[in-house]
């Protein structure tokens, strides 16, 4: 089982953002878009997980999620790795005042590391994947253009609190357009708190 933790978006903010890529793809070829009922802030990947020990996995993520207490973040800005000039993969950015995202993560980890799994090396930046190049295509350059002038826009597409998290199983090439099919396993709930109505 390949396993990850994400925070699910709200309805309204998923609208919103498939409505801006609509518009920022336009006709632009080669591109694969992030299917619309799937754009999560991803918070930690396991990757392969024995089925024998996911009890003992979603223990360890639940006690990690009720220690960190739960805020309101925006979505905001877009953007692309590994550069806007060149561009791979397209995202939303998330603002996080009280850095609830990256705390999630370093808890997820901390615990996850207990059992044997690998801290990631690379720096924690949160985000929502929306389209990825397809591999051998460079994308067009009128495309390029525009979302270079998007990233240096810094939208803003809404905000909501994150008050749980998701435990999901990824079946790749399982989903409706080729594309990984994400299945819930398992939500838990971060503590409760004032900062949830900033």
């Amino acid at each position: 089982m390949r396993i990850f933790t994400a925070v699910e978006l709200p309805d309204a903010i998923r609208d919103t953002l498939d409505d801006r890529l609509a518009r920022l793809l336009g006709s632009a070829r080669g591109i694969q878009t992030v299917a619309k009922e799937h754009p999560h802030v991803t918070v930690r990947f396991l990757g392969v997980v024995d089925p024998r020990r996911i009890s003992v996995v979603l223990g360890v993520l639940k006690r990690a999620t009720g220690s960190i207490r739960s805020t309101n973040v925006g979505v905001r800005g877009l953007g692309a790795f590994p550069r806007p000039e060149q561009p791979r993969v397209l995202w939303a950015g998330l603002k996080d005042p009280h850095g609830t995202l990256a705390a999630l993560e370093a808890a997820h980890s901390e615990e996850l590391a207990a059992l044997g799994y690998e801290r990631d090396d690379r720096p924690f930046k949160a985000h929502v994947t929306l389209a990825r190049i397809r591999k051998g295509q460079r994308p067009e350059p009128r495309f390029v253009e525009r979302l270079v002038a998007a990233a240096g826009a810094d939208e803003a597409f809404g905000a909501f609190p994150v008050e749980r998290i998701t435990v999901y199983e990824s079946q790749l090439g399982r989903g409706p357009s080729g594309g990984p099919l994400y299945s819930p396993l398992a939500r838990f709930p971060l503590r409760t708190t004032n900062h949830s109505k900033d």
